[in-house]
This record gives C-alpha cells, structure tokens and sequence, in this order.
C-alpha cells in the first residue's frame, strides 16, 4: 500500500494577490500626479454636466464618463495625508461603489437603446424633428419593404 501526504500548508508556496479591476485601476491612480488627476476629474465632471444638459438622451457616456471622474476623485483621496487617511477610507469605498454603479448603468443603458431602443434599423434610417430614428420609407409615407433588402 502506497501513501501519499499532501503538501503542509506552510511548506506551500507563498502566491501573490490576484489582480482584480479595482486593484490595476487603483495602481493607475497611484501613479498619475495630482495635477493630472484634478484635471481628468474636472473636465469629465464639465463634460458629464454638457451632456446631460444638452444631450440627455446620451445618458449612459455620461454614466461612463461619471465613472472616470470617481476614479479621479479616488486617486485625490488616496493621497491624503496619514492623519486624514482613515477618514476617507469610507469616502473611497462609496466612491468604488458610484463608480461600479455607474459603468453598470452605462452598459444596462446601451444594451437597452441597441436592442430595444430608437436605433436605425435594416431599411435605412431617417429623422425625425425631435431625434428618434425611423425607416426612411415610413417618413415618405411607402407602405414597409417587403422580401430581401440588398
């Protein structure tokens, strides 16, 4: 008879931290200067603000770029100072959450408006005055094509 022992956990070797999305992208924070952080966050919170005010129907790149903006704000944070640092520990952490939120929002959103939503279909596709898209044969009043469109 034939024993086998298995390897003692402490003879095991040591393996590193899996990297997640959270962890590459708070290495990328880490990384940029401050200055580049407080502008990324501040043109895409101006940019967010255009879009939603003057495009509304463009919400989710608004949500997408909401999300960049957290993460802005989230390598601001992690830069302070030691005294400060467990007091916005929290305000990270709703920051990873808002961010995770948003970008889940932004994909819910675009996979809403490319299959259900007002998008061009295989005949072409017109305008109408408020923005949604219609077949260019409804808006000359021709009955549906019917059979291959090629």
């Amino acid at each position: 008879m034939m024993m086998v022992l298995a390897p003692h956990a402490s003879h095991a070797p040591a393996q590193a931290p899996r990297a997640t999305v959270y962890t590459v992208l708070a290495d990328a924070a880490r990384t940029r200067s401050t200055r580049w952080l407080a502008t990324e966050g501040a043109v895409t919170v101006a940019v967010v603000a255009g879009v939603l005010l003057l495009a509304p129907r463009w919400w989710p790149l608004a949500a997408l770029l909401a999300s960049v903006a957290a993460y802005a704000a989230w390598g601001l944070l992690d830069r302070a100072p030691a005294g400060h640092a467990r007091a916005w520990r929290a305000v990270q952490r709703l920051l990873v959450v808002a961010a995770t939120a948003s970008v889940v929002a932004a994909l819910a959103g675009t996979a809403v408006r490319l299959f259900w939503g007002d998008a061009p279909g295989p005949y072409g596709a017109c305008y109408r005055d408020d923005g949604r898209a219609i077949p260019c044969r409804a808006r000359d009043g021709l009955p549906p094509a019917r059979g291959p469109v090629i």
